[in-house]
């Protein structure tokens, strides 16, 4: 369940991105409906640096195709990067976003059937 609209319910299709290191955002597993040229769910990891990347995405059932939450930036000691749904910005993983200071409260619960 989510407070996203088109993201609730269950029989998705996606993939996940977690990874402790830099990555780019060429599309290099060709994960349907993903760019090669901007950051979002076909995203492809670096073997150096500290960034840090937990993404899950659905990637292109039913009426919802991106990001369904992200927690990137975590490894640099930097502002981090969360997200619930696509960012709205054209980078929809909340890359770069160093908005994980607005929150007054950061909680997230995983629940699995």
């Amino acid at each position: 369940m989510s407070n996203v609209p088109g993201l609730t319910g269950n029989g998705y299709v996606g993939n996940i991105e977690f990874w402790p290191y830099n990555y780019n955002a060429g599309n290099s597993l060709s994960i349907p409906g993903a760019s090669g040229s901007a950051f979002d769910w076909g995203d492809s990891p670096e073997t150096y640096g500290s960034f840090g990347s937990m993404q899950v995405h659905v990637n292109g059932n039913g009426n919802y195709q991106g990001t369904i939450f992200a927690f990137n930036h975590f490894n640099d000691g930097l502002t981090a990067d969360l997200g619930i749904g696509n960012a709205p910005s054209s980078i929809l993983d909340w890359s770069l976003a160093s908005n994980a200071d607005v929150y007054s409260t950061r909680r997230l619960k995983v629940f699995v059937k």
